[in-house]
């Protein structure tokens, strides 16, 4: 989720993950305001976006990257 930069009230909300284990190890924001989470995953159903590369088995790691100003996966 996203708060407004006083943190008063939210901007928005967003979940994130498959059917089976997903762990969020990480969570960083550029300068742009553009949210990176990564993580690990044994999901085969994990959303993705422009991926590079398909769900390779148990234990696979991800990097989800969201829009500024919305859930919008940007890339996954």
């Amino acid at each position: 989720m996203k708060l407004n930069p006083e943190g008063s009230q939210l901007t928005y909300s967003s979940y994130l993950g498959g059917s089976e284990s997903d762990t969020a190890r990480g969570v960083a924001a550029d300068t742009f305001g553009f949210a990176t989470y990564t993580g690990t995953t044994s999901s085969p159903n994990l959303p993705t976006v422009r991926a590079t590369q398909g769900y390779g088995g148990s234990d696979d790691i991800f990097l989800f990257k969201l829009h500024s100003n919305s859930n919008e996966v940007v890339f996954s």
